[in-house]
């Protein structure tokens, strides 16, 4: 009798009866003569089964619903319900909600049934959380979740319904960290804005206090929320949520929730590039950390307060390689590691490994670093973690490009791609693309270059990503020059040299200028491109060009545009550039990696050509001024 509209209206096939016969055509009196014909037990079965979602299995009915393989058959064989061979059982939504609405005519019993239903389906999932610190069974925790997600989304509403704090508090870390693997980055963010509309409102009396139970769990949601509106590139919005969770706890005198607050709100405030502003927040998180390990607190709790402090200090290294002090990050990342191997934290163990990647490459160890990211690559692929595969891919696919192996490079963006659009991450797309037209741009590939850059900038204003936009720019102004749009181009590195002045980040505000001198000297203006070039130069005087895509190219058009202007420091600054490229290249340990960098990148292969073809016979820098480290900027970057 099972209908077969997808109709949500049990009265859609409703029609005015003109006689007794074609009342069988409505839906409600065919299932409610059905629902009659059975027994007062087997009715209360009926109507008890539709508090499941998307289905259940034998061990659900029975615990929930005091179900029996005999009695579910009685079902079947009246056609109230299907199963699969995999034996999992379902029915049809209209027969679904048939049964939600005879159920809700038993209040009291409707009540105690959702309550064993929530209490079944937040249990499966912490017991599920359990795998997910070994190896093989993450993904089979993950895939049996997976099948019963609309119960434990259900379930997690009833549990805010009912204002249920310690099965909340139980289960958030667990779902969150659910949808962070699955990509359901705004799923997650709406569920944590949602539950906290429903747990707190408005007080009514100015001076109505909170449960502080409560309100820790509070805190917990909106750091949560934090994290989910980072990881959709929503940093002001992720500030002010990491701000309140951390006052709300400070109120609750939760430390374990005020850590996880601090900690949300440093990543936020890492991740939009205000690095000094950071460094308090993450602080006080290793503070706090610290203060609760010092106590005799449950195992579960010390664990979990373990892995808050790993994500601290790989966080810290990551403000600190952007701040180019190496050896502070690299610390930090050891003592990540130790901790990562302590509780056997899997997924930490990736993000530490890539991090390590980024500082080994700033430092100019492109092999070790290509280790370290295949290493992260392997760990997230073994914790189905998408979005720290999509980041090892990119990391994978930059350092390739970086070192000319342009096909190795093209392969691994391209993966990195698919994973960004499958989980709908839009920050990563941009940087995907934008990557893919600086690849384009190397290999003589402008009008590629153009329309990948094009594509990144489209997503970049959409998501108001004023530091991935002004990247996005200088690349389009190398496209643009080489394909002889020298007005657009110049306005483009106008737009990067704007926004780079603006974020305060003076590097790539060089390499903006440096994109201006190449159009002046395009055009033939050697007067103009000096007057550009000298900024570089005067920032070169106390500085090296850290954070830049092309270290050597803003040298080489230095040179050049000094050479035009007959200005007798082209030589000494080819000199400098020579050492400093022979000086990382030194670094590069793998002799095919280090040929690949000095013969396959466009402008160490000028360099070189400008410099007499060896740059390795010219005289070594002094010890007591060392080379800087090699200048990139992978740009997927760190969690």
């Amino acid at each position: 009798i099972a209908a077969e509209s997808d109709a949500a209206d049990l009265d859609f096939l409703h029609t005015p009866p003109r006689d007794e016969t074609t009342r069988h055509y409505n839906l409600r009196t065919t299932f409610a003569r059905a629902y009659a014909m059975l027994t007062e037990d087997d009715q209360r079965l009926f109507r008890q089964l539709s508090v499941f979602r998307g289905g259940f299995d034998l061990a659900a009915a029975e615990r929930i619903a005091k179900a029996s393989v005999a009695r579910l058959a009685m079902l079947l064989d009246r056609s109230l319900l299907k199963v699969s061979a995999a034996g999992r059982w379902d029915w049809h939504p209209l027969l679904q909600r048939y049964a939600a609405e005879t159920l809700a005519l038993h209040p009291a019993e409707a009540h105690a049934l959702h309550q064993r239903h929530s209490a079944y389906y937040l249990t499966f999932l912490q017991t599920q959380q359990r795998l997910w610190w070994g190896e093989e069974k993450i993904g089979q925790a993950i895939a049996e979740i997976d099948i019963e997600i609309e119960n434990v989304q259900a379930a997690w509403d009833w549990a805010v319904a009912q204002r249920d704090v310690q099965a909340l508090a139980q289960s958030l870390e667990k779902l969150s960290l659910y949808y962070y693997l699955k990509g359901s980055f705004r799923r997650g963010e709406e569920m944590c804005a949602d539950a906290v509309r429903r747990l707190l409102p408005p007080p009514i009396e100015e001076d109505e206090t909170t449960d502080e139970a409560l309100t820790a769990l509070v805190a917990r949601l909106k750091a949560e929320q934090a994290r989910f509106l980072t990881r959709q590139a929503r940093y002001e919005q992720a500030i002010e949520k990491g701000q309140e969770a951390a006052a709300l706890a400070r109120a609750a005198h939760d430390r374990y929730a005020e850590a996880g607050a601090h900690l949300a709100w440093g990543h936020a405030l890492r991740q939009q590039g205000a690095y000094s502003a950071a460094h308090a927040p993450l602080e006080h998180t290793l503070a706090l950390t610290q203060a609760l390990l010092s106590e005799n607190i449950p195992e579960d709790l010390a664990k979990a307060t373990l892995r808050l402090r790993a994500e601290s200090h790989r966080t810290l290294a990551a403000v600190f390689w952007k701040e180019s002090r190496y050896t502070e990050a690299q610390d930090h990342l050891r003592r990540a590691e130790e901790i990562d191997r302590q509780i056997g934290d899997l997924l930490g163990a990736g993000w530490t490994h890539n991090n390590l990647g980024l500082v080994l490459e700033n430092m100019g160890h492109h092999d070790l670093a290509i280790g370290h990211y295949r290493r992260a690559l392997e760990l997230f692929q073994k914790t189905h973690d998408r979005w720290g595969e999509s980041f090892a891919l990119g990391n994978l696919g930059y350092i390739h490009c970086r070192v000319g192996r342009y096909e190795q490079a093209r392969q691994y963006y391209r993966r990195d791609l698919r994973i960004c659009r499958e989980i709908g991450d839009r920050r990563g797309q941009s940087w995907t693309l934008d990557n893919l037209s600086l690849l384009a741009y190397r290999q003589g590939r402008y009008a590629d270059a153009r329309q990948y850059g094009q594509q990144a900038l489209q997503f970049a204003q959409e998501i108001q990503d004023l530091s991935l936009e002004g990247h996005i720019w200088i690349q389009l102004g190398r496209a643009l020059t080489r394909t002889g749009h020298l007005a657009e181009a110049a306005d483009a590195y106008r737009k990067a040299f704007t926004l780079q002045r603006r974020l305060g980040c003076d590097p790539l505000v060089m390499e903006a200028l440096a994109g201006l001198v190449q159009v002046a000297l395009a055009q033939g203006d050697a007067a103009g491109a000096l007057a550009q070039a000298e900024d570089i130069l005067t920032y070169l005087d106390s500085h090296e060009l850290d954070r830049t895509t092309d270290q050597m190219g803003i040298y080489l058009s230095c040179y050049r545009a000094l050479q035009a202007n007959d200005d007798p420091r082209a030589d000494p600054l080819l000199e400098r550039a020579g050492q400093l490229l022979a000086a990382q290249a030194a670094r590069i340990g793998d002799v095919a990696l280090r040929r690949s960098f000095l013969e396959q990148v466009g402008s160490h292969r000028d360099l070189i050509a400008e410099c007499g073809g060896d740059i390795f016979q010219r005289p070594p820098i002094s010890p007591s001024n060392p080379p800087a480290t090699l200048a990139v900027q992978p740009h997927r970057q760190d969690r």
